[in-house]
C-alpha cells in the first residue's frame, strides 16, 4: 500500500495502529482495511501489528479471542471478492508475472 495511505490509517486509527505497523497489501483494500479499523478502534488497547495479503487478508494484534478470530475471518472472506491492486471486484487468482494468488479482477489477472 501507498506510503500516503498507510499514513493516512495510521492517523485515522492511532489508537489501533502503531508507527510500526507493516502494512504489506496493495491499495485496493484501502476501504475494506479503513472498515474494518472503523469496526476495530472501539477497543482501545487492540492494536494492530501487521496486515498483509495472504490468500485473502491477513491479520496479526497484539492480542486473540473468538471475537477477533471471526472479525479478522469475516474481512478476510470480504477480501476475497476484492481485487487488492484496484478494488474492483475479483476473485483469488494467480498474478502472471509474480506467479502468486493474489485477489484480482479481470485487469489485473
Amino acid at each position: 500500500m501507498q506510503i500516503e495511505k498507510q499514513k493516512l490509517l495510521k492517523k485515522k486509527y492511532p489508537s489501533l495502529f502503531r508507527k510500526s505497523t507493516i502494512i504489506d497489501c496493495w491499495d485496493g483494500w484501502f476501504d475494506l482495511i479503513d472498515k474494518l479499523a472503523e469496526e476495530l478502534s472501539i477497543d482501545k488497547e487492540l492494536k494492530i501489528l501487521n496486515i498483509m495479503s495472504s490468500s485473502g487478508l491477513k491479520l496479526t494484534f497484539n492480542k486473540t479471542s473468538n471475537e477477533l478470530d471471526k472479525i479478522e475471518e469475516s474481512y478476510r472472506l470480504k477480501s476475497l471478492k476484492i481485487c487488492e491492486i484496484c478494488g474492483k471486484p475479483g476473485k483469488l487468482e494467480s498474478i502472471r508475472l509474480l506467479d502468486l494468488p493474489r485477489v484480482c479482477c479481470e485487469n489485473h489477472k
